[in-house]
């Protein structure tokens, strides 16, 4: 039987088949050689694993990044519906507001209003806002001061007591700043 091995003597084995020398030679070359292969193989794996995490990663991050471009050029893009439509959001405030409104009929008045509260709804719905601050702490982050007048209370001194043009908000941000006429208290000095 080949590979099996008799015994000879008390403890002495001999192969039955003695492999020629340049065949175990020949056998350690290729071991060798896959040897070699195998770590090369390893190495590329490693390489092409590391570069596909990479490319994940970057890609991760071009879409947040792409997500933040779409957000801001939506941004902008309400900004400048806003702007174009500040306008006239300003001339149904100045008529509604004006001496002549009472005079028109009910009807008309009462389809006026309802047009500007379509508007300001849909503005609502867009995440914008027109805001009036009349009664509110002066805020030169929201208002802008326009004017001033004399008020009678300390607790008034600061305070907007009218609002000339209302402002406009998209979410947090201020696109215009209400202008503004804030009250200020001065002491009466009758001596």
């Amino acid at each position: 039987m080949p590979g099996s091995r008799k015994k000879q003597g008390a403890d002495e084995f001999l192969p039955e088949e003695i492999v020629p020398e340049e065949e175990v030679s020949t056998a350690k070359k290729k071991n060798e050689a896959l040897r070699k292969k195998l770590s090369l193989c390893e190495q590329e794996r490693k390489e092409y694993l590391d570069g596909w995490q990479r490319a994940k990663a970057d890609l991760a991050n071009f879409r947040k990044q792409t997500d933040e471009w779409m957000r801001r050029a939506e941004e902008r893009g309400a900004e400048r519906v806003l702007d174009a439509l500040a306008p006239a959001l300003d001339s149904f405030h100045a008529a509604m507001e004006g001496n002549n409104w009472n005079t028109l009929p009910v009807d008309w008045r009462k389809g006026i209003e309802a047009i500007y509260g379509q508007i300001t709804a849909s503005l609502a719905r867009a995440g914008a806002e027109v805001f009036d601050p009349s009664g509110a702490a002066f805020d030169p982050a929201l208002h802008e001061s326009v004017g001033s007048e004399p008020v009678a209370k300390p607790e008034e001194d600061h305070t907007v007591v009218r609002t000339v043009q209302k402002g406009i908000k998209l979410g947090a941000r201020v696109i215009r700043p209400a202008k503004v006429i804030v009250g200020l208290y001065q002491e009466s000095r009758d001596t």
